[in-house]
C-alpha cells in the first residue's frame, strides 16, 4: 500500500516492550516475566531522535531488576531486553518527565506486542500507554479521538511522543505539529527536544509546499466529473448529486486510518443528510493490474476479484457506511478516478459545494463540519 494517513507505528514499536515487576529500591525498577537473566538496558532519545545508551543491568533469575541512576532527564525512552545480536530484542518505549522518584514496571514478556506493562510512578508513562496500549490492542477509534488525545495530552512530552508514532510526520497533521511545538517551547525552552521539534515542522511545513504544488484539484476549481460503478454494476455519476453538499471519500477495506475515520463521516452524514449532505465513497479495493498479470487462471481471477468485492461490502456494512453512493472499479490504486484526482494516499477526501466547485480538500474534524455548515 502507498502512503496512508495516520499509519501506526505500532507493528514497528510494539513488536518489543519492556515490562517488569518490582524488585524493589533504585530510581527505576521492576520485574520482568520470561527474562530471566537477560541483559537489560535503557536507552534515551534525544535531539534529531538520536538514540544514547543511558544505564544497563542484567535481569535476576527470579525476574527482578534495577537500574543504578539517581535521575532521569525528561524525554522519551527505550527499555530493551536481551543481547544485540538477537534476532527480536524486545523493547518498549515510553516517556519520562525526570519528575519521577521511583517507577516501577511489570509485565510478561509475552505482552510485549500489546503493551502489556503496568508502570506505577510515572504520569507521563501513564499517559502514554493509555492511548498506545488500545490501538495495540486493535481498538478503532475515530481519528480525531485521537488528534484530541495526542494534542490535548496533559504532558507535552507525551504529545511529543505519540505525534512522531502515529503522525509519522504527514503534512495534514501539520496544525497540531504546531501547537505541540509551541507546548513545547513554552515548558521545554531551548531544550534539545524544542530544538528538533522546530526543525521537523520546518521540514513538514517544507513538505506541505510541495505537496500542494502538486495537486491536481485545486479548492475553487470544478469537480472533474466521475462515472463509476456501484456494487451493482451501474455507474453513478458525481454530477448526478449537484445541488447537494458532497463529501467525495476516498478509501478502502484495507485502510486502519480510513476505517477509523470513517465513525466521524457517518456522525456527520447522520446530522446533515435531511439538509443536503451526502457522501460519494470512492473505494480503492479490488487488484491491481500487476497482481492481475500474475494470476493466469480466469476462474481464480473471478475468485479474487469476488473476494476483494466482498471486503469492501462487509466494509460499508460494518461501518454503517449508510449513503447510497458507494462505487469502485475493484482497481485498487490502479483505480482511474484516483491518478485522475492526484489521489496517492488514504484517506483523502474533497468537500464539493452545491454549486460542483471544491471548497475543502482533507478537511478534518471540526473544520470539515464547519465547512459542511457553511456550505449548506
Amino acid at each position: 500500500m502507498r502512503r496512508i494517513y495516520f499509519t501506526l507505528l505500532i507493528l514497528a514499536v510494539s513488536s518489543s516492550l519492556i515490562m517488569s515487576c518490582s524488585a524493589g529500591g533504585g530510581l527505576l525498577h521492576g520485574n520482568f516475566t520470561g527474562a530471566a537473566n537477560q541483559p537489560l538496558k535503557l536507552v534515551h532519545y534525544g535531539q534529531n531522535n538520536m538514540p544514547t545508551d543511558v544505564a544497563s543491568t542484567t535481569i535476576g533469575a527470579n525476574g527482578d531488576w534495577k537500574f543504578d541512576v539517581k535521575e532521569l532527564k525528561p524525554g522519551f525512552y527505550r527499555l530493551e531486553v536481551g543481547k544485540e545480536d538477537q534476532n527480536v530484542i524486545p523493547r518498549l518505549y515510553t516517556v519520562f518527565n525526570g519528575k519521577e522518584k521511583s517507577i516501577k514496571i511489570t509485565g510478561n514478556v509475552a505482552d510485549f506486542p500489546k503493551f502489556g506493562v503496568n508502570i506505577e510512578g510515572s504520569d507521563a508513562s501513564t499517559e502514554f500507554l493509555s492511548v498506545i496500549k488500545p490501538l495495540a490492542e486493535g481498538s478503532n477509534p475515530d481519528r480525531e479521538v485521537i488528534i484530541k488525545q495526542v494534542v490535548g495530552a496533559k504532558d507535552v512530552l507525551v504529545s511529543m511522543a505519540l505525534s512522531n508514532i502515529l503522525f509519522r510526520g504527514m503534512p495534514d497533521f501539520l496544525d497540531s505539529y504546531k501547537i505541540i511545538g509551541e507546548r513545547l517551547h513554552k515548558e521545554y525552552p531551548d531544550s534539545d527536544y524544542d530544538k528538533t521539534y522546530k526543525e521537523m515542522i520546518a521540514q513538514i511545513s517544507q513538505a506541505a509546499q510541495v505537496q500542494d504544488a502538486k495537486e491536481k484539484i485545486k479548492v475553487g476549481m470544478e469537480a472533474p466529473e466521475i462515472s463509476l460503478p456501484d456494487p451493482t454494476g451501474k455507474n453513478i455519476k458525481l454530477s448526478s448529486l449537484r445541488g447537494k453538499v458532497v463529501l467525495v471519500d476516498f478509501w478502502a477495506s484495507w485502510c486502519g486510518p480510513c476505517r477509523r475515520a470513517n465513525p466521524h463521516v457517518v456522525s456527520l452524514y447522520n446530522k446533515y443528510k435531511d439538509k443536503g449532505f451526502t457522501v460519494y465513497s470512492i473505494s480503492l479495493d479490488g487488484v491491481d493490474e500487476r497482481t492481475k498479470a500474475r494470476i493466469s487462471d480466469n476462474k481464480a481471477l473471478d475468485a479474487k476479484m469476488a473476494e476483494e468485492k466482498k471486503k469492501w461490502l462487509d466494509a460499508v456494512a460494518a461501518d454503517q457506511l449508510a449513503w447510497p453512493n458507494h462505487v469502485s472499479e475493484l482497481k485498487k490504486w490502479d483505480t482511474s478516478t484516483a491518478q485522475e484526482w492526484g489521489v496517492d494516499a488514504i484517506p483523502r477526501t474533497f468537500l464539493i459545494g452545491k454549486d460542483g466547485k471544491i471548497a475543502a480538500i482533507n478537511a478534518q474534524g471540526g473544520s470539515l463540519e464547519a465547512e459542511i455548515q457553511k456550505l449548506l
